[in-house]
C-alpha cells in the first residue's frame, strides 16, 4: 500500500509540472508569433529591395505571407541566394 501512495504521489506531482509547463509554453506562443512576423518583413523588404524582376519579387512576397514560416526559410536559403 505504502508503494501505491508513492506512485501516486510521485504522478501528482509530474502532473503539476506538466501543468506548469504548458502554460509556460502557452506564454511563449505569442514571443515566437512576434518574432516570426519581424522576421517576415524584414525579409519582404529585403526582397522588394532586391534586384530581381518583378515577377520573382512578387512570387516571394506571396510566398512569404501565405507561409510565413516556410516562406521565410526558403527565402533565405534559396531566393535569397538567386538575386541578381
Amino acid at each position: 500500500m505504502a508503494g501505491n501512495r508513492r506512485v501516486m504521489l510521485a504522478l501528482r506531482a509530474i502532473g503539476r509540472y506538466h501543468r506548469l509547463n504548458q502554460q509556460e509554453v502557452l506564454t511563449m506562443y505569442p514571443i515566437v508569433g512576434i518574432i516570426i512576423l519581424v522576421l517576415d518583413i524584414l525579409a519582404i523588404l529585403d526582397c522588394v529591395k532586391s534586384s530581381k524582376e518583378a515577377g520573382q519579387k512578387l512570387l516571394w512576397v506571396l510566398l512569404i505571407l501565405i507561409l510565413p514560416l516556410v516562406g521565410l526559410i526558403l527565402y533565405y536559403l534559396v531566393g535569397k541566394g538567386k538575386s541578381s
